[in-house]
């Protein structure tokens, strides 16, 4: 994998402001607890009369059950004491305008599973979660970004630096770190196992002679040819071979848009940004996965991160797929959009995320 070193802060223009609708769930939410509500008031109102008519004492424990129930019902129905809002879509602010890589990121990581192996090599992700629920109980359109800069902080002394703690990063350095060591490989060498080796994504080159995405993942496993040595020092030719222990229930695949190439004697950075077509599903290659399964296990797409930009400058932001909707993922601003545009948008896409499908 290849990445870029030093990006210059750039920001994508011209992308409206909006805050997402509430979901059709929301409003039957409310409107059931509207609905009980009035129930229950009508049902004390009749128990007060009685109580009138009864006993003295009787209407004073009501009154006070009374106000217990308006109270419950008033908390209930008041956002900022929620705990979730289901359908609430929420974006993640950028002050300082450089953390667009990893509100990307975080965005793509809204997917609960995804999110739960994320945690388990970065637990203070974990922060970022609590702080969107917060926003989400509260109906606010996006997160503050002192959440992100402290898991940014996090992320420099982590990584010893490779990841900044101020600049443009790139969005594959924080994936990187996040799912280290979630794809297990088994490495053979003309069909002798030699070594095994863990990846947190699969990488694939934009350019190279294979045009399709299908025949771009078969080269990635499947036979290519080296020259090793042996414990003796001598030289061999050997055809290598890589395959998963397993099929894992998510895979990230990265499309290489940032590349080096000799250009005059000397290494140039290069972005690339032409357009590649990628399947909304997709099945692995025969043999990529060490399993018994007949049928290679198939996957479909739930996110991707687009890189918007040069070389030395650039946005990235995320489309994502939340039931059978997807949205748009630009910082602080998220909105639906259709299913027609965010296929549109995959041939211009960075990072995959693909969910298998049971």
């Amino acid at each position: 994998m290849v990445r870029v070193e030093t990006v210059n802060n750039g920001q994508m223009r011209g992308m409206e402001s909006f805050s997402a609708p509430l979901s059709a769930l929301d409003f039957k939410i409310n409107s059931k607890v509207i609905a009980c509500g009035l129930l229950l008031a009508a049902a004390v109102a009749a128990s007060v009369t009685l109580a009138v008519m009864v006993s003295p004492i009787a209407l004073t424990g009501l009154s006070v059950a009374a106000i217990a129930l308006f109270a419950a019902i008033y908390f209930s129905m008041n956002p900022s004491t929620t705990q979730h809002i289901p359908g609430h879509q929420i974006g993640f602010e950028n002050p300082t305008r450089d953390n667009c890589s990893l509100n990307a990121a975080m965005n793509l990581l809204k997917n609960p599973r995804l999110e739960r192996v994320a945690r388990t090599n970065c637990p203070e992700i974990a922060n970022v979660t609590q702080a969107r629920f917060q926003a989400e109980s509260k109906q606010q359109s996006a997160i503050s970004g002192h959440a992100v800069e402290q898991l940014r902080r996090h992320l420099t002394v982590a990584t010893r630096g490779d990841i900044q703690s101020r600049g443009h990063i790139d969005a594959a350095d924080s994936l990187n770190h996040f799912f280290q060591g979630s794809i297990q490989l088994r490495r053979t060498i003309n069909g002798r196992e030699t070594t095994s080796d863990k990846a947190s994504m699969i990488s694939l080159p934009m350019d190279g002679r294979e045009t399709t995405f299908h025949k771009k993942l078969c080269r990635f496993f499947k036979s290519f040819t080296v020259d090793y040595w042996d414990d003796q020092r001598r030289c061999h030719g050997g055809i290598i071979e890589l395959s998963m222990t397993d099929a894992p229930m998510d895979l990230l695949i990265q499309m290489q848009r940032f590349t080096h190439v000799y250009e005059n004697g000397r290494v140039v950075g290069r972005k690339l940004s032409q357009d590649f077509s990628m399947p909304a599903t997709m099945a692995l290659p025969r043999g990529a996965v060490d399993s018994a399964e007949k049928t290679p296990p198939e996957y479909e797409c739930q996110g991707f991160i687009v890189h918007e930009g040069g070389l030395n400058g650039g946005h990235y932001y995320t489309y994502r797929k939340e039931g059978a909707q997807w949205f748009l993922c630009n910082d602080a601003h998220v909105k639906p959009v259709s299913t027609q545009q965010a296929l549109a948008q995959m041939k211009q896409g960075y990072i995959y995320h693909y969910a298998k499908i049971y």
